[in-house]
C-alpha cells in the first residue's frame, strides 16, 4: 500500500467514508474519525505504537478506559464515575496487581515493588507535598536459585518523607520500631510508655493494660493497669477445664490476693476453708537449698502455724 500523510501545514485531508489503509498513516496533526461502519469511532485490530502522550478526555470531563484480558470476564477498567481502577480476574480467580523490578542481581535492601501515598499539589508545599506513607517489599538477602528472602515494610511520615515504622520479616515476625524483630512481635523504643504496648477499651488508652520499659536505663520492665482508680484490679488468670480462674489478683490499693479476688491485706492467701500448705518452699530461709520441703505455712479457723520437717530448725533473721 501507499503511505497516507495527514496534517500538512497548508492542506487538510477529509475522509467521509470508511478508510482502509494497508500501509502506514503518518498523522503530524490531529486524526479525527467522525464515524465508520464499526461500532467504535476507531477500530484497530492490530498492534499500536504511540510515541507521544495518550490523553483520554479533558480535565473535569473523563471517560471510562477498559482493557480486556484473554480470559472471559477478566479486564482492567478505569471508571470515570466511581473514580476507581478495577482489576477483575476471571471466575474463580481474584484480580491481582504485580509490582516488579528489572534488577537482574537482587541484593539485600533492594526494593521489589512499592506503593506511595502523596498529596503532591497541596497549597502548603514543603512537608505537605512529601510522600506521606509507603508500603514496599524489600529484599533481605541476595537472591539466588534457592533464596528470595523478602520483608514487607510499612512507612509513614511525621513532618518528613515517610520512614519505616513497621516491618513483617520473611519469617512472619512483626517489628514495630525495629527492622529486625526477634519474636512474633517485638516493639522497640527509646522512651517509656510511649514506646510500649497498650491494650485498652477506650481511644485515650486510659482504661486497660500497658506493657513497657522504664525508658532510662532500660533495666525495668513494667506491666501496668491503665485505669487510674483505687477500684482498679489486675488479674492473672489460669484456665482449667475450659473455665478461667483468677489465680492472682492485685487491687488498686496494692493488696495481692492468691486464691481470692478481694485481698484484705498486702498479701492474702486463701484456699477454701482450710488454708493448708499455702506457702511452700524447698529452700531454707538462709538461702541454702536442702533439697527437701523445709517449711510450710498452714492454717485454719483463724490459726496459723509454721511447720518444718523433722529435726529441722527455723531461723528468723533481720537484714539491714
Amino acid at each position: 500500500g501507499v503511505p497516507i500523510s495527514i496534517g500538512h501545514a497548508t492542506s487538510e485531508t477529509t475522509v467521509n467514508d470508511n478508510l482502509v489503509v494497508t500501509g502506514d498513516i503518518d498523522a503530524n496533526g490531529s486524526l479525527d474519525v467522525d464515524g465508520t461502519t464499526n461500532l467504535d469511532a476507531v477500530d484497530i485490530d492490530g498492534n499500536v505504537q504511540l510515541d507521544g502522550t495518550l490523553t483520554v478526555g479533558v480535565d473535569d470531563t473523563g471517560y471510562n478506559v477498559k482493557v480486556f484480558a484473554a480470559t472471559t470476564g477478566s479486564y482492567m477498567e478505569w471508571n470515570q464515575i466511581t473514580e476507581l481502577l478495577e482489576l477483575r480476574g476471571p471466575a474463580g480467580t481474584p484480580g491481582s496487581l504485580l509490582l516488579s523490578t528489572a534488577e537482574q542481581t537482587v541484593v539485600d535492601g533492594n526494593k521489589l515493588g512499592r506503593i506511595d501515598f502523596q498529596a503532591p499539589i497541596d497549597d502548603a508545599g514543603t512537608d505537605a507535598i512529601l510522600i506521606a506513607a509507603s508500603i514496599y517489599a524489600e529484599a533481605d538477602a541476595t537472591f539466588s536459585s534457592s533464596v528470595n528472602t523478602t520483608d514487607l515494610v510499612f512507612a509513614t511520615g511525621n513532618s518528613e518523607t515517610a520512614t519505616e515504622k513497621v516491618r513483617i520479616d520473611s519469617a512472619g515476625n512483626v517489628g514495630i520500631g525495629t527492622d529486625s524483630p526477634h519474636s512474633k512481635m517485638q516493639i522497640y523504643g527509646a522512651t517509656d510508655y510511649q514506646d510500649g504496648l497498650i491494650i485498652s477499651n477506650n481511644t485515650a488508652g486510659t482504661m486497660g493494660a500497658g506493657v513497657w520499659h522504664d525508658g532510662d536505663g532500660h533495666t525495668t520492665a513494667m506491666f501496668e493497669s491503665r485505669y487510674d482508680n483505687a477500684a482498679a484490679a489486675m488479674k492473672f488468670r489460669m484456665r482449667a477445664n475450659g473455665t478461667p480462674v483468677d489465680a492472682v489478683t492485685i487491687l488498686g490499693s496494692g493488696n495481692v490476693g492468691i486464691g481470692t479476688a478481694s485481698p484484705l491485706n498486702m498479701l492474702h492467701v486463701e484456699q477454701g476453708t482450710i488454708l493448708a500448705n499455702a506457702v511452700q518452699s524447698d529452700t531454707v530461709f538462709d538461702g541454702v537449698s536442702s533439697g527437701v520441703t523445709t517449711c510450710n505455712i498452714i492454717g485454719s479457723d483463724g490459726y496459723w502455724a509454721i511447720r518444718t520437717a523433722i529435726n529441722n530448725s527455723i531461723n528468723f533473721d533481720i537484714h539491714n
